[in-house]
């Protein structure tokens, strides 16, 4: 998997909101995707850790191998994703 550059997302969105613009329609547009992949990757985020607090469970409770190696698998994908790193 290719990896994306990771960019601070509210730095751009404060760089933007600073930045003058004739084009003042899709400023409020990338304003806007800005503002909700922010509150995606604060999601995203939260579901690492309820994810990581899922594979603990599991495996002090069931025992249950085949199910914590599909989580722990899925968890390495969101922290890539994340640019967290493993």
């Amino acid at each position: 998997m290719m990896m994306a550059e990771m960019r601070d997302l509210k730095a751009d969105l404060d760089w933007m909101m600073k930045s003058p613009s004739d084009h003042a329609k899709e400023l409020e547009i990338a304003v806007h995707a800005l503002e909700r992949a922010i509150e995606a990757e604060s999601l995203a985020r939260e579901l690492v850790e309820a994810l990581e607090e899922a594979i603990w469970l599991l495996e002090s409770y069931t025992g249950r191998y085949e199910d914590i190696e599909r989580l722990a698998k899925e968890l390495v994908k969101a922290k890539e994703v994340l640019g967290d790193g493993n």
